[in-house]
């Protein structure tokens, strides 16, 4: 049976290779392929100051949040987990860890979703100490799940605060939309409730929507998510929201907080996003195309603003960071050929980013 593989690929930076091509030294000819049990797929990726790589995704035949660690020269840090691999089931199923990030202690937080059953899945974050073991003094048993309702919510996006608190984005179904949705936690992973209402907040915004995908921490301690949104339920724009450290919409960011920004004709949909030092931020995105002979192209444009984007013109969010798959946990499916326009926003003062691995088909760019 074919086994769908982590792949992580290193590009040389030494001054005697070709600028972008693969660095030999990692793995075998730049490039390293991880297996698990069954089908797996990378979504997120951090690097660690010791230079060491950590991958994150989905082990779907154990429906578990997966891990992979890597040595410089791409071969698996075998003090990691269990030969430097860990599977973390979840609930009764999950589509795995969306996005990964490395506190200054060294311990990994994952988030993503963990389904109850069949329509109910709920914010689920994970951290792990240095050596792939769940941390038990976060959450109950080194786990923590976050419901909003009783549809389905998903994390897509994670940040770390100085002062040690976790921030999720993503997306919540009320049974209507799919509507932004952040919770912030505690060191201990119990929700801080000066953020928000009880440590969450969800933005309606439009008609519908597909949530966040990304999240940035500006230094002031305000957040900023992006994602799609639709008013006339058919077409999905860029969309960048604000928000203050209490969780509050920041009134001084575009329109009460929210900025739309429509590319082409299309649906639109956003992918990752980075803020430079002078406090502009690019944002890579992709576009389903009308043409189904158009894969993707890049775009450029640049507001009064600091963001990043969702990767996803459809109702359930799908995420890239490693390839881009499409999450069909409903019709329509597949999504029309993709193209990827790139946002830079500038601050005012007064990619691939994975798609949600899905359940019943993907596509791959």
């Amino acid at each position: 049976m074919a086994v769908a593989l982590f792949a992580t690929l290193m590009a040389s930076a030494t001054s005697s290779a070709a600028p972008g091509s693969l660095d030999t030294t990692f793995g075998a000819g730049g490039k390293v392929t991880t297996s698990f049990s069954g089908s797996a797929d990378l979504n997120a990726l951090v690097v660690q100051p010791d230079g060491k790589l950590v991958a994150a995704g989905w082990d779907a035949s154990q429906s578990a949040f997966g891990l992979a660690r890597y040595n410089t020269n791409g071969s698996h840090d075998s003090t990691f987990g269990t030969g430097g691999t860990v599977s973390t089931p979840i609930g009764v199923d999950t589509y795995g860890a969306s996005a990964l990030v490395l506190q200054s202690d060294g311990k990994l937080v994952a988030a993503g979703d963990a389904w109850k059953d069949t329509v109910d899945a709920d914010f689920a974050v994970v951290r792990y100490n240095a050596n792939g073991s769940l941390d038990t003094a976060f959450g109950t048993g080194g786990k923590v799940t976050t419901s909003f309702g009783s549809e389905e919510d998903d994390a897509y996006a994670l940040v770390v605060q100085p002062d040690g608190k976790l921030v999720a984005a993503g997306v919540v179904f009320n049974g209507v939309r799919w509507d932004f949705a952040l919770a912030r936690y505690n060191t201990d992973g119990s929700l801080d409730t000066t953020f928000g209402t009880g440590g969450k907040v969800v933005t309606a915004i439009g008609t519908d929507g597909t949530g966040a995908s990304a999240l940035v921490l500006q230094p002031d301690g305000k957040l900023v998510a992006a994602g799609t949104t639709t008013s006339d339920g058919s077409t999905y724009d860029f969309t960048v929201v604000r928000y203050n450290t209490n969780g509050s919409l920041d009134t001084t960011f575009g329109t009460g907080g929210e900025v739309t920004t429509p590319i082409g004709t299309g649906d639109n949909g956003v992918s990752a996003l980075v803020r430079q030092s002078d406090g502009s931020s690019w944002r890579r995105v992709t576009r389903p195309s009308a043409a189904p002979t158009t894969w993707r192209s890049f775009a450029t444009t640049r507001t009064a603003v600091s963001t990043r984007p969702s990767a996803r013109a459809a109702k359930s969010p799908p995420r890239s960071e490693a390839g881009c798959l499409a999450r069909p946990s409903w019709p329509p499916w597949p999504w029309p050929p993709l193209a990827a326009p790139i946002l830079r926003y500038r601050e005012i003062r007064t990619g691939w980013r994975r798609l949600s691995p899905g359940s019943q088909s993907s596509l791959r760019q």
